[in-house]
């Protein structure tokens, strides 16, 4: 019985949506951003503390050849912004801030009948602020993803995202691609999100690239908010103990970070807008995984 689950599962979440060559069924990580780095390093100090815990949940629907996937999350930010006290302007005199967010993305995969395209039509439901309750911290937003599959080994992708953030209407196009160079070498993402390049090393090892882009807002006490921007450029090790569970290491650099804190009202403006100092990058995470 068990094993006729894992196989639905696996055909859920990757013959119908053809993404990634794994699935995390369930994922724990945590980030270290201390103040330190190589680049960018004559602005103002800057550092974060991350945690985030997601699921995927899959359902299929055997007449269309669809699926329905649900992935819950939730995260939590220590940010630390020791040069910001320097501002004499600012009415809200303090370095840290702790924002958490709750999200639930509901994904709707539609293959197109008799084509080669599959549409990924995605709601996301969050709840970003320093307290669940707090006026305008609910955001609701989502993306659509066409998937082109050329070839077995070559699918491209394009689409838009949208999210209601904490200083208005966020959109941004999307461009991607899965591409399976050889049986041990692989890419896929989509651009401006993330980027992965994957060798197979050992049986058990898998090494490689990664970039990811966080764009979030989440809505502080006092009528602010706090805005991430940040560009993670990392190496990665993917550890598989067993055949299911991984222990992955990261270790990268941030490009062109920006943490900016605004005011939630009718008339929207930034209150902290300083260049800020790029710094390293370290994650671990552990992971339940099923490979392909």
């Amino acid at each position: 019985m068990q094993k006729g689950l894992f196989f639905l599962f696996i055909v859920v979440t990757v013959t119908v949506s053809s993404a990634q060559p794994y699935v995390d069924v369930l994922n724990v990580r945590t980030i270290q951003s201390p103040d330190q780095g190589f680049i960018r390093r004559n602005n103002h100090k800057n550092s974060f503390e991350y945690f985030n815990a997601s699921l995927t949940l899959p359902i299929r629907f055997k007449i269309t050849g669809g699926a329905l996937i649900f992935s819950p999350y939730v995260e939590n930010w220590q940010v630390n912004l020791p040069d910001r006290n320097k501002q004499p302007s600012l009415i809200v005199e303090r370095e840290q801030f702790f924002p958490t967010g709750i999200g639930l993305p509901v994904t709707l995969l539609t293959p197109i009948k008799r084509s080669k395209f599959l549409l990924n039509t995605t709601m996301i439901l969050r709840n970003n602020a320093e307290k669940i309750s707090l006026p305008g911290s609910f955001q609701a937003g989502g993306f659509v993803v066409m998937n082109y599959k050329i070839n077995p080994k070559l699918t491209l992708k394009a689409g838009l995202y949208y999210n209601r953030e904490a200083f208005g209407n966020f959109f941004m196009p999307i461009a991607g691609l899965e591409y399976k160079i050889d049986s041990s070498f692989q890419i896929w993402g989509a651009l401006p999100g993330s980027l992965f390049l994957e060798k197979k090393l050992k049986n058990r090892w898998y090494a490689g690239l990664t970039f990811k882009a966080v764009n979030n807002s989440y809505q502080l006490f006092h009528g602010r908010y706090i805005q991430f921007n940040d560009n993670q450029l990392s190496l990665f090790s993917d550890l598989y103990f067993t055949k299911n569970l991984v222990l992955n290491l990261e270790a990268g650099h941030s490009l062109f970070r920006r943490i900016r804190l605004g005011n939630s009202g009718k008339i929207k403006q930034y209150v902290y807008e300083e260049k800020i100092n790029d710094n390293l990058l370290f994650r671990v995470s552990a992971i339940y995984r099923i490979r392909l």
